[in-house]
């Protein structure tokens, strides 16, 4: 979880759940604390909003007498809003960086929406959608400057449809229904049992961070999901169930049982991977490059689908020389896995390969992908002054030059007065 703002969304959650077991005010008031705390270290807007959503939710099952539910409920929702509101304009550019998100996303939706483009597959096409998408925009714009790689939609529902089509958003819509109705159930049943009201409130806090964040592509959120699922299907209702009742609590814990089979097997999977590839990086570190090659080779075998491993194994074989098998490579990983480096990989390969058209089409796509990144751009010019492309190089020096430095850098600072240092020599 290199994101912190997932890790405030984590300890939301935990919070959450864990002051729902108790009905003191007092728990109440340190989970206030607790939450302000978090959001002040995390800045996880999503986190706090579904915090608040997540305790109003508890709030209302906890003290709400009847008389008073419709004033918790109003003075909840108005709180929420204007929480809301304030978050929006707290980080605006991060925010104008989402629209671009959730705008290629949606496209993403409507042209695959029989089918999907496979589960998992987000981060193999998002990237090619913003490099068209900048193809025919400026590259020099705000909004260019705040796009970056991109391998979530930034909102877990939506990727979801995304990559799953029609058929996993009826199956979305029907999972969600069965856990509104067996809430109900619980609640009516109970009346409003601590345990239960906090696996309630749990999964509020993640549906509502899901709207605008991907704690549900995180395995840590992902195990506490199961475990609140797992508490609502597997607690008794203490009442006679029809027949329907009995199919959909049969099936949900079933589903359940699968999901903890799953989680358990892909996280060993998971650190069996990891613990692999950090063996493959300290051979590369120590010299080792046809070793960490192999490595990296088993790696792929195994785990085509992770994706960015493909691209490390195609690196190692373009240093190794094997330019040939590098491309074939980094096609291959572009099906699972797409960025602006995986093409400048292809560039590089495609050039001393001397496939110069294709290479001057794999630089292009580089920057249409990530416009802000000033590296891109130097790539180009650099090849065109290797191609004795004068016009062409002074177009994109000029462009190196113009263009906004979002993180100032001994880098950019190198590239620039590299750029200059050619132009001056035009003259």
């Amino acid at each position: 979880m290199s994101n912190i703002s997932i890790i405030g969304i984590l300890a939301s959650i935990v919070v959450l759940f864990t002051v729902g077991i108790f009905k003191q005010v007092k728990f109440y008031y340190m989970a206030i604390a607790i939450a302000v705390a978090i959001f002040l270290f995390t800045q996880s807007r999503s986190g706090l909003i579904g915090f608040v959503i997540g305790f109003s939710y508890t709030a209302y099952q906890n003290f709400a007498l009847k008389k008073l539910k419709s004033k918790v409920t109003y003075f909840s929702l108005l709180a929420i809003a204007l929480i809301f509101i304030s978050l929006l304009f707290y980080k605006p550019k991060s925010s104008q960086g989402r629209t671009l998100i959730y705008e290629l996303s949606l496209k993403m939706a409507i042209d695959n929406w029989k089918t999907g483009v496979g589960l998992g597959k987000f981060k193999a096409v998002y990237n090619e959608y913003q490099a068209n998408y900048f193809s025919a925009h400026s590259i020099n714009s705000e909004r260019a400057l705040l796009a970056d790689n991109t391998f979530y939609a930034f909102n877990d529902y939506l990727q979801w449809v995304i990559e799953t089509g029609i058929v996993g958003l009826i199956f979305l819509a029907g999972f969600s229904f069965l856990i509104y109705r067996r809430v109900a159930q619980l609640n009516k049943a109970h009346k409003s049992k601590p345990v239960i009201v906090a696996a309630t409130a749990g999964l509020i806090c993640i549906g509502v961070a899901s709207l605008f964040s991907y704690p549900m592509q995180v395995w840590p959120i992902q195990c506490l999901a199961l475990v609140f699922i797992s508490i609502l299907f597997f607690h008794p209702l203490k009442t006679s169930a029809g027949i329907l009742q009995k199919i959909s609590s049969f099936s949900m814990k079933f589903f359940c049982l699968g999901l903890l089979a799953w989680l358990i097997f892909s996280t060993l999977s998971m650190y069996h991977r990891r613990s692999l590839e950090k063996n493959a990086q300290n051979l590369s570190m120590l010299g080792y490059k046809k070793k960490a090659a192999e490595e990296y080779k088993k790696i792929v075998n195994r785990w085509p689908k992770a994706g960015y491993p493909g691209l490390y194994y195609a690196q190692h074989l373009y240093h190794l020389n094997k330019l040939t098998e590098a491309l074939v490579e980094i096609t291959a990983t572009k099906q699972y896995y797409v960025g602006n480096e995986v093409y400048q990989l292809q560039a590089k390969i495609e050039n001393e390969l001397g496939l110069f058209t294709e290479a001057e089409k794999s630089h292009l796509h580089t920057i249409y992908m990530v416009p802000n990144r000033m590296g891109s751009r130097f790539g180009l010019m650099n090849f065109y002054i290797q191609q004795k492309d004068t016009t062409s190089a002074i177009k994109w020096a000029n462009s190196i030059l113009t263009m906004p430095v979002k993180v100032p850098s001994v880098k950019t600072e190198y590239m620039l007065k590299a750029t200059k240092k050619f132009l001056e020599t035009l003259r």
